[in-house]
């Protein structure tokens, strides 16, 4: 697995590797500035009427592919880490993620905020893919750093 997820506890309970390598590819996907991302999140991490709310709602795959275009607005790097999974059931398929989000902002600022994260998965034909994710962080500090406050 790759670094957002390197460093996560797993439940005791089964969570299918392929869910482990989704949410992988979910959060590498987020943090790289590739003009491909959004595109690749519709195509090969959500269900085609998935949901993504953040600040925002984005649902189906083309307002989940168009999510991207303004991430990078106020942002240099980002980088998710995930610490902790909890899982629903014994499916691994519906999990809280708990993590944080370091950023470096375009003004030269550091801003790490931590999250947690709603995420339902389904199999499918295609196999394992995101129908819904919920994240919940804090947008006060990002906010307050990008308007030149401190964090």
């Amino acid at each position: 697995m790759g670094y957002p997820i390197e460093e996560c506890v797993w439940p005791e309970s089964h969570v299918p590797e392929e869910v482990k390598t989704l949410l992988d590819l979910f959060f590498q996907l987020a943090d790289t500035k590739a003009d491909d991302s959004g595109r690749r999140m519709a195509e090969e991490v959500f269900t085609p009427e998935g949901i993504i709310q953040t600040s925002q709602r984005f649902q189906g795959s083309q307002q989940i592919a168009a999510s991207r275009e303004h991430a990078w607005d106020h942002v240099q790097e980002r980088k998710h880490s995930i610490f902790q999974a909890y899982t629903r059931d014994l499916s691994g398929l519906e999990l809280v993620l708990v993590g944080q989000v370091a950023m470096l902002l375009k003004n030269k600022k550091d801003l790490t905020t931590p999250m947690s994260i709603h995420v339902m998965i389904e199999k499918r034909l295609e196999g394992h893919r995101i129908s819904f994710m919920q994240a919940f962080a804090d947008s006060g500090p990002l906010k307050a750093t990008i308007n030149g406050g401190d964090k």
